[in-house]
């Protein structure tokens, strides 16, 4: 018999992750060229997603800030399997 999947609920950070690489070999003291690549993450965002990938349920609680972050995360969230639970958009933070 088969149990149902557990219900984990993720508490903690789901923001945009930035990734800067060199283009070529880093020359210290020197302006370097570099490829960017913005990414969701933020731990509890990391393991809910993972958690999904692995069959469990889980959910999300994470405050966002209303510019850069908020609008967008919330809609990728809403694309995924992961509850959002309480997720605030919070207008004085960035």
């Amino acid at each position: 018999m088969m149990k149902d999947p557990p219900n984990i609920l993720c508490m903690g950070g789901f923001h945009w992750d930035l990734a800067l690489h060199t283009n070529a070999d880093l020359i210290l003291g020197e302006s370097n060229p570099v490829s960017s690549n913005w990414s969701y993450g933020g731990v509890a965002f990391n393991v809910a997603e993972t958690l999904i990938k692995l069959n469990c349920a889980s959910g999300l609680i994470s405050r966002l800030g209303s510019k850069l972050d908020g609008p967008s995360l919330v809609d990728h969230l809403l694309g995924t399997s992961i509850e959002m639970v309480d997720i605030s958009v919070e207008q004085d933070m960035s």
